[in-house]
């Protein structure tokens, strides 16, 4: 039940700062100021029908079926090109999931991920899916120091991981040389 609950805290503090609203006991220590309307300008623009984010939560891509965005309060730089960050993809429509079928649809999926800059790459923490703004449903994940010890995962080229990598990191380079 304390890993349900566990997870219940982290995602709900992650959906309040989707929000706009502040969970600081859950969030990770910042230590990349962030200028969301920097670097790669304005947030990607649209025409998709799902829920749109709010600061701090910036849109790094879209498709017609989805939208993804990074979590610009809670950046944490490991290192040159390197990160470790929030990531939220909103899909239009409910569904089961591909690779990991769900018993009940959801829509929204909270990632916690390390970001290599260059080359992409991508080694995922955790992953917890929700049906708007309900309850988690599911969550998978190893933890930081496993995700972390992983080969890193290649985003294909021309994909949303690969799309939305590549702004999320115009945008942390971007704000780093700013703040440095």
């Amino acid at each position: 039940m304390r890993r349900v609950e566990a997870i219940a805290t982290v995602f709900l503090a992650a959906c309040a700062s989707s929000e706009g609203r502040r969970a600081d006991s859950a969030r990770p220590p910042q230590n990349v100021p962030i200028d969301s309307s920097a670097s790669a300008g304005a947030s990607v623009t649209d025409s998709t029908t799902s829920q749109p984010f709010a600061a701090p939560w910036y849109t790094v891509f879209v498709d017609p079926a989805f939208r993804i965005a990074v979590d610009t309060s809670r950046v944490e730089r490991l290192g040159n090109d390197r990160y470790l960050v929030w990531l939220q993809t909103r899909w239009n429509a409910p569904r089961q999931g591909r690779t990991k079928q769900t018993a009940t649809p959801f829509n929204r999926e909270l990632i916690h991920t390390f970001l290599r800059c260059d080359p992409t790459g991508y080694k995922v923490v955790q992953t917890v899916v929700s049906l708007n703004d309900g309850p988690p449903i599911d969550s998978v994940g190893v933890g930081q120091v496993a995700a972390k010890a992983r080969n890193w995962a290649a985003a294909s080229a021309g994909s949303a991981d690969a799309g939305a990598a590549e702004q999320a990191c115009a945008i942390l380079r971007d704000s780093w040389r700013k703040h440095r």
